[in-house]
């Protein structure tokens, strides 16, 4: 038995390659704003001079991200403080991927997620154990250590990315797929479904591999959608791990062959997501709803990315 409730039917495919492209990649998932992501994008850029993340003549630039407005996209129904949360967090991440982060910085920053005694002195310490009481007294500690165990992961893979873009080594696409999965970020944001939209999945159907890749398979639209739109910034600076290069040494073909092949890789991601969340599974009514709720959450990030990108015009001057 299937869960069902979403299925192919509505889903807008163009009927030719040249009907898309960058940055009119198919996405067909909907999704609402939250009435106080403004607030929030304020607040968060106010948090971070505050707490030092950020100087004062960056607060322009940071505001300009609006990721109170991404944020807002996938958790429309969050109250103010929250969504407040959530939005420090997605900036606070945000600027760590921005300032090239090393991996002993990577390893401190998540010690003090996990309650670790670490040196005082460095404002991201200061700002990571400020989330961390919030995100404590949001979802309690047993919520945090999952939280913490995705943070990981995310912070693994950067580490990896940068390793990659230090060596000069394109991944594979198999290989770029499992990084561009957890660097995107959004496997964090989900863990808030929880605590903040009630979403509450027994562990072992949280963890269900129908789960964990339909999971994935968002992060990688998401992913694949912002190496589309950033692949010239990307190669320019000497970055390897975007789906457009890693598609141009995977299969010798120039540029523009690449965009148009990476856009239909990407598309038929969408695709898939659309099959999989209709053919999950039945877990028993109560739990079947849950699960309806959750798939809810991944099509809203999916949507939501591309409602934010078109918004705020983020990758307008790198794609």
């Amino acid at each position: 038995m299937s869960v069902g409730a979403f299925t192919l039917s509505g889903l807008d495919v163009p009927g030719s390659r040249a009907e898309i492209s960058p940055p009119f990649v198919l996405c067909a998932f909907d999704t609402e704003s939250n009435a106080v992501d403004g607030l929030v994008t304020d607040h968060s850029v106010g948090w971070a001079v505050s707490v030092g993340l950020l100087p004062p003549h960056a607060m322009n630039e940071a505001a300009g991200k609006e990721l109170g407005h991404l944020v807002g996209y996938g958790y429309p129904r969050a109250d103010y403080e929250q969504l407040r949360l959530m939005g420090d967090w997605a900036l606070f991440a945000a600027l760590l991927h921005e300032d090239g982060v090393s991996d002993q910085d990577l390893a401190l920053l998540l010690a003090v997620l996990r309650d670790e005694p670490v040196p005082p002195g460095d404002p991201r310490v200061g700002a990571m154990a400020d989330l961390r009481a919030r995100l404590l007294a949001l979802g309690g500690p047993e919520w945090v250590d999952g939280f913490a165990a995705e943070v990981g992961r995310m912070f693994d893979a950067i580490s990896r990315s940068a390793l990659d873009d230090h060596l000069g080594a394109v991944p594979t696409p198999e290989a770029h797929a499992e990084v561009c999965e957890l660097t995107v970020g959004l496997h964090p944001m989900f863990h808030f479904a929880g605590p903040v939209d009630g979403v509450d999945l027994p562990r072992p159907v949280r963890e269900h591999s129908a789960l964990r890749e339909l999971a994935a398979t968002a992060c990688r639209i998401v992913g694949y959608a912002r190496d589309l739109y950033t692949h010239r910034a990307e190669i320019a600076r000497g970055g390897v791990h975007n789906l457009v290069l890693v598609t141009m040494r995977a299969q010798s073909v120039v540029l523009d062959q690449a965009v148009d092949r990476a856009v239909e890789i990407h598309d038929e991601e969408v695709r898939d997501f659309t099959r999989k969340a209709a053919e999950l599974p039945s877990f028993g009514p109560p739990v079947d709803e849950q699960v309806r709720g959750y798939v809810a959450l991944l099509r809203r990030w999916v949507g939501g990315h591309r409602k934010w990108a078109e918004y705020t015009g983020s990758y307008r001057e790198s794609g």
